[in-house]
């Protein structure tokens, strides 16, 4: 038992575990100068405190309810008080659940247990609703590099104030980089398009959902990315979707969730009728990112900038074809790579 305990200790409070803590905190501070804001300033002995105890909060919240840790501008004071409203919510809504089973409603009533649910980079805020564990994980796990990577970049361009920021996203999933992206550029009433591309209905749901909620300009193309126009097969792995060949592999006949389904595919001389040539190119499609890149830069390589997350690294034949056509690598940053038009 000592010796579990012991075990356990080691996993909560080892000192990789506080470094990591701490860089967050010093992501956290870069994203509020990035967004005009003074950023947070803490001592060691105070991050050392939170530290503490918000690693013992999440850890009983993970054994007892299976769930992840609260957004890192949440409080210690609100998450301790709102842990035990946990299980008295799953019994409510476990309740609502099984009298909506027995009791027969009129056609309008029925309605879904969606939750609040404010999202923050540094300053800037998104508010909005979630109705899946799977939509309110990304809210927490969404590519906050990328993001920053975007904002740092797009800083760096001499006159952006009359520079009109045409912004394609291919593998949108939920779309925060998007939305945060387009709240960023409207704070500072610089002129843009944001075009995201994503075949999965619930990522597409929340997205023009929050961007409504936001008064954010963002249009969505709910199909996916292809060579060529016609259906392809389609399967969610978690809050995330794979194509064609891709989706085979991840095929689950035991989850309805992960059921492989036919989803519309178009080719970007299609898709392009629908937005202008992108200054900046997001793509974080799950293992098919090496397909997109080579089509995109065969029809169009006119784009400035590319932002692309390879899951397995940079192929050579990948590095080699953006040398061919005249864009170098300003930086990586984890599986992030940005390149730049020469």
């Amino acid at each position: 038992m000592l010796k579990r305990l012991v075990s356990v200790y080691k996993y909560l409070y080892s000192i990789e575990a506080f470094n990591k803590y701490e860089n967050t905190f010093k992501k956290i501070s870069h994203e509020y100068k990035l967004t005009n804001k003074k950023p947070l300033n803490r001592s060691k002995q105070s991050l050392r405190i939170s530290f503490f105890f918000s690693r013992l909060l999440n850890f009983a919240n993970l054994k007892l309810f299976s769930v992840g840790s609260y957004d890192t501008k949440t409080s210690l004071v609100s998450q301790y008080l709102a842990s035990p409203y946990i299980g008295f919510r799953r019994l409510l809504l476990w309740l609502i659940h099984k009298l909506d089973s027995i009791i027969p409603l009129p056609i309008g009533e029925r309605m879904g247990c969606e939750a609040p649910r404010t999202i923050n980079y540094g300053a800037l805020e998104i508010n909005t609703y979630t109705a899946t564990d799977g939509i309110d994980k990304r809210c927490r796990m969404w590519k906050r590099s990328a993001l920053t990577s975007i904002l740092e970049t797009l800083l760096t361009i001499n006159d952006i104030k009359n520079t009109k920021i045409n912004f394609l996203e291919i593998g949108a999933a939920s779309g925060v980089v998007s939305l945060f992206l387009a709240k960023w550029l409207k704070s500072k009433n610089i002129s843009y398009e944001i075009i995201c591309i994503e075949p999965n209905f619930d990522n597409v749901a929340f997205l023009e959902d929050s961007a409504l909620r936001n008064k954010l300009n963002i249009k969505i193309l709910p199909l996916a990315y292809g060579l060529k126009n016609k259906w392809i097969e389609f399967t969610n792995v978690g809050s995330k979707g794979l194509v064609g060949e891709k989706a085979q592999k991840y095929n689950n006949s035991e989850n309805i969730d992960s059921l492989i389904i036919k989803k519309p595919m178009s080719e970007i001389n299609f898709l392009s009728s629908y937005f202008g040539d992108p200054y900046f190119c997001y793509i974080d499609a799950l293992l098919n990112e090496e397909m997109i890149i080579k089509d995109i830069l065969e029809k169009n390589d006119n784009i400035k900038y590319f932002l692309i997350e390879f899951d397995n690294g940079l192929p050579d034949e990948i590095r080699n074809l953006f040398n061919n056509k005249n864009y170098k690598i300003l930086e990586k940053a984890g599986d992030n790579f940005l390149f730049s038009k020469i």
